[in-house]
């Protein structure tokens, strides 16, 4: 740990904030070896918020996240998970239930929904899912400002042997993949596995220092820089 951006020690919420270096990004999606388990372009920033022993829980950014949200200028946001197709259901009875705008594209094997909250007040709300997803280690993410997510068709080939004919019948079925593509000024914030840690795959300005970000932040959110080893 080697530096503190200095905030009133009232109701603090703690977190490491690191800028990942090179290495961690050498294998993208679908690599196995890949940090993201999504492809992306246009990222200028990479950052990551992790928990701390005074704040062991990334459910605790529900408490100061919108509020930061509305500071940057963030809205409209697009929020985006990718979700096995048996928990489309489940979900899209929650979204309707919110009142929410949302895209989906249903696939084979997933369902990707693309939500849109124009303020702060629906952001609230849709957060605590965001996050309840990413901890279940399906895909969760938002986009500030612009719609951030290319939603990419893809073809999936069945084969079964019919052992008594000698034959393979192929079987053709749709699903869908995410990528992110970021405009200028843009940020995607990634819920991390498990969701230990936050991630923050940037294009602007703004995040492209440790002094740049803290500056954004609210007031009760005390962060320490820490560096990762390469």
């Amino acid at each position: 740990m080697l530096q503190e951006n200095q905030k009133p020690e009232e109701k603090l919420q703690r977190y490491g904030v690191s800028y990942l270096p090179e290495c961690y990004l050498e294998h993208l999606y679908p690599s196995e070896d890949a940090y993201y388990p999504f492809s992306y372009e246009g990222v200028t920033s990479h950052i990551q918020f992790s928990e701390t022993e005074i704040t062991p829980s990334l459910q605790s950014v529900e408490s100061w996240m919108p509020e930061w949200m509305t500071q940057i200028s963030a809205f409209p946001i697009y929020l985006c998970v990718v979700l096995p197709a048996y928990s489309e259901a489940e979900f899209k009875i929650k979204f309707d239930e919110m009142r929410a705008t949302y895209q989906l594209s249903k696939g084979r094997r997933s369902s990707i929904f693309v939500v849109k909250a124009l303020g702060e007040e629906l952001f609230r709300r849709l957060l605590p899912i965001i996050l309840s997803i990413g901890s279940n280690n399906d895909i969760a993410l938002w986009s500030t400002r612009t719609h951030a997510f290319q939603v990419v068709e893809k073809e999936l080939i069945y084969r079964k042997q019919k052992r008594k004919k000698k034959l393979t019948i192929e079987t053709k079925a749709t699903d869908y993949e995410m990528k992110v593509v970021l405009e200028p000024n843009t940020s995607v914030f990634w819920v991390g596995h498990d969701a230990d840690d936050l991630h923050l795959l940037s294009s602007d300005p703004q995040m492209a220092t440790y002094n740049r970000l803290c500056s954004t932040l609210p007031a009760t959110v005390l962060t320490t820089l820490e560096e990762l080893s390469d």
